[in-house]
Order: C-alpha cells, then structure tokens, then sequence
C-alpha cells in the first residue's frame, strides 16, 4: 500500500473539512483543525506518513509544525506578504481558500471564499435550507464548552456537593442530547452565599452544604481567559479557581495575567487542560461504585493541583 505523505494527508483532512463546513455557511477555526489532525493521528498515525527512518509513523509535533507551515503559507499569499523557504505551499491546491482573523482572540478562521457565500446567501433566502453534511461530525466541536461545564458539573456531583450554573446554560444540550437541567437537576441550586452580578455568571461553581463556594471553573474555548479569571475574581471567599483551556496559546495569556494583573492577589487561579476534565469525569463516572464522596474530593484534589 503506498503511504501519503504528510502535506498529502493534511491538505485532504483540512481541505475537506474546510469545504464542508464552508457548503454550511461556517468558518474553520484553527482550533478546530488542530484538534482534528490530534484526532486522526490518536486513531491512526501512519495515515500521515512515516518518519525520515522508516521505522515508525512521524511523530505528531512534526505534523503539527507542517499544519502551521501550510496554514501561514495560506494566510501570506492572501496578504501579499514575503513567503519565507521554509514554509510549505501545500495547501495551495486548494482553490479559493481564504482566511479571516477575529479582532478579539486572534484566532483565523478558514473558508472556500465561493462556496461560503454560496450557503450564505442560501440560509438568508431559504429558511428550510439543510446543511450538505451531518451535523453530527461538528457536535464536539459545536459544544465543547457545553460539554467541558457538563463534566465539571458532574465530577462536583461525584464530589458530595451542590453545583450551580447559570440559568441560561442548563439546558444546552451536549453530544447526546443530556443537559445540565435535567440531569443534574437533584443537585442544583439557584444561588449561593455572596452571590454578586458577576459571579452568578461562572461557569460551574461547586458549593458546599452551608451554600459557600467550595471549587470554581471557568471553560474557555473562543474567548480567551481574561473574562473567566475576572468573573472567578468577584467571588468573596478564596478557593480553587480553574481556568478549563482548550487552546494551547491560553497556557501563555495565563501565566502572564497571574504574574501580571493577579500577582498581588490571594485568588487561587490554577489552569487545566480540557482533556484533564474529560478524562477525570469518565473515569470516576465509570468506576463511580468503587469510590465514596471522599475519595472523589481526595484524587481530584490530588489530579487538579
């Protein structure tokens, strides 16, 4: 079997992907494809060629670096900007591909400029227009905040504790059509000692029998951490306050606001990765009969510091 190679592979995943999401009238946002080539080579790495010896699949950091190199390539040439040597032009076989930066986090988001404005104008003249692909295959990626406040949520359940989440989250809908609301809803409260305007707007907050904020989470996914560390701030009482991140350029933006911004503060601002929650909630969920409320307070405490 012949083996594509590495530029082959990314422009068919991303080009495809782009194409797709495009035909629905929708960017591709970086983050998304990122995740998608981590995706594709957890379940099958050789699909990206092998490495320079010949002896094992390439590793991901080198595939990773050759979707940047194909992606600044793209946003270069649509700039009109001096290409460098070392960037690879594989992606130029895409015909039309555009890009678009939001002002705010600095993200680009992807599109075939033709076939985008094509959906688009679809959607405004035919309110019963259906998109040309499952809206399954974007679920995750559509409700990853949902489904990252989900698992926070439940790992507190898990805990022995009362959650609370803002009214206007409890019924979104993740992957499988459960909801915060009705799943949770035994273990959830309206309110809590010290409520404040800003932070009835948090997340996920864990809260103890007496109705004190005990844990805090905040899930950032489009918007940066500067706005969850500012609600979690607003809380009266010092506890945990955890920053859930799903982009890797958020580990940086962190560290600088807590040296910076929070350097004289007592909050206790800790940042983990989403996969961290993911991975905890599935665990403890599917061994929830080997553990009492205590252990689950005890392995968190441990896997979340």
């Amino acid at each position: 079997m012949q083996i594509s190679t590495s530029t082959e592979s990314l422009k068919n995943l991303m080009g495809i992907e782009i194409l797709l999401r495009s035909k629905n009238g929708e960017y591709t946002p970086d983050s998304l494809l990122k995740r998608l080539v981590d995706k594709q080579y957890d379940t099958f790495p050789v699909y990206f060629g092998m490495n320079k010896a010949q002896s094992g699949p390439s590793d991901l950091a080198t595939i990773q670096g050759t979707r940047r190199s194909g992606l600044t390539w793209v946003r270069k040439n649509q700039d009109k900007e001096p290409i460098g040597k070392g960037l690879l032009n594989y992606m130029k076989g895409v015909n039309d591909l555009k890009y678009i930066t939001d002002p705010t986090t600095g993200e680009h988001y992807y599109y075939i400029d033709g076939v985008l404005q094509m959906a688009q104008l679809c959607k405004q003249n035919d309110p019963d227009f259906v998109p040309s692909y499952k809206k399954e295959t974007i679920d995750r990626v559509e409700n990853i905040h949902t489904t990252l406040q989900y698992e926070s949520c439940g790992l507190g359940v898990l805990a022995g504790y009362k959650i609370y989440v803002p009214n206007a989250d409890r019924n979104k809908k993740i992957k499988n059509g459960q909801t915060i609301g009705e799943d949770y809803k035994e273990h959830l409260v309206d309110s809590f000692n010290q409520r404040n305007n800003r932070s009835g707007f948090i997340d996920c907050l864990w809260i103890d029998e007496d109705g004190n904020v005990v844990t805090a989470f905040e899930v950032e996914n489009s918007t940066g951490v500067d706005s969850g560390m500012s609600r979690m701030s607003s809380l009266q009482n010092i506890v945990p306050c955890y920053i859930i991140g799903t982009q890797d350029s958020y580990v940086k933006k962190f560290n600088e606001l807590k040296e910076t911004s929070y350097k004289n503060s007592n909050f206790n601002f800790v940042y983990l990765d989403n996969k961290k929650i993911s991975r905890e909630f599935n665990t403890i969920s599917e061994h929830s009969d080997a553990y009492d409320y205590i252990e689950v307070r005890n392995r968190l405490t441990k896997k979340f510091i």
